[in-house]
């Protein structure tokens, strides 16, 4: 009995093994497509230089293929990286995201500011007199007022004749002729005074006047 028990089952068995085994290998797989994508953020004002990230939702969250390629209206103004954007010139650009599965688009919307540089300098003085021993300070107005940098750099033309400190505090050190030069931190702008140092006369010291 369990002999002809055996004999009816196994090709049963077998026969049920075949048809899995089949279906399995029959059965496709299931493709999950994309139906949208959002950006963030979706609008970005920054200064020329500055980097910023975009991050992209591809939904839904199970899809098969969430790759993204990142494109710029104008990479002269802003270009683009796996989502990094860097801000090359003043203006206005695009920066899309945009699926490989189903071509679906996210645009951020980015403005390039200039940075306000240095435009002119002027000083309270174009020239100036002075006796040795003598000080004066040079003031350097900046324009435009809402310049990033406003750091000025002094420099005399001679040392020997006229001195000048990281402040613009000027001091005659003897007699002869030299500039005082107020320069931007780029180097782009400067502005100078003349000075002409002669000796100090003896009643020009207070208590020696005749």
């Amino acid at each position: 009995m369990k002999h002809i028990f055996q004999k009816t089952l196994l090709p049963v068995f077998a026969f049920t093994l075949f048809v899995a085994s089949c279906g399995s290998k029959n059965d496709p797989v299931k493709t999950i497509a994309v139906t949208g994508i959002s950006v963030n953020p979706t609008e970005k004002t920054v200064d020329v230089g500055a980097t910023f990230v975009i991050t992209a939702q591809v939904t839904p969250d199970n899809a098969t293929n969430k790759q993204i390629q990142w494109t710029s209206s104008d990479a002269g103004i802003a270009k683009v990286e796996n989502g990094t954007v860097t801000a090359v010139r003043a203006g206005k650009a695009v920066i899309s995201a945009t699926t490989v599965d189903g071509n679906k688009r996210a645009d951020t919307q980015v403005t390039v500011k200039s940075i306000p540089v240095v435009q002119s300098i002027s000083l309270n003085a174009e020239s100036k007199k002075m006796v040795t021993e003598e000080s004066f300070t040079l003031v350097a107005t900046i324009a435009p007022a809402d310049a990033i940098d406003k750091t000025i750099t002094w420099t005399s033309s001679n040392d020997k004749v006229v001195s000048v400190d990281a402040k613009g505090v000027v001091k005659a050190v003897a007699m002869g002729e030299a500039s005082v030069t107020a320069k931007s931190a780029d180097g782009k702008v400067t502005a100078t005074c003349k000075f002409s140092v002669v000796k100090r006369n003896i009643n020009d010291i207070p208590g020696n006047e005749l």
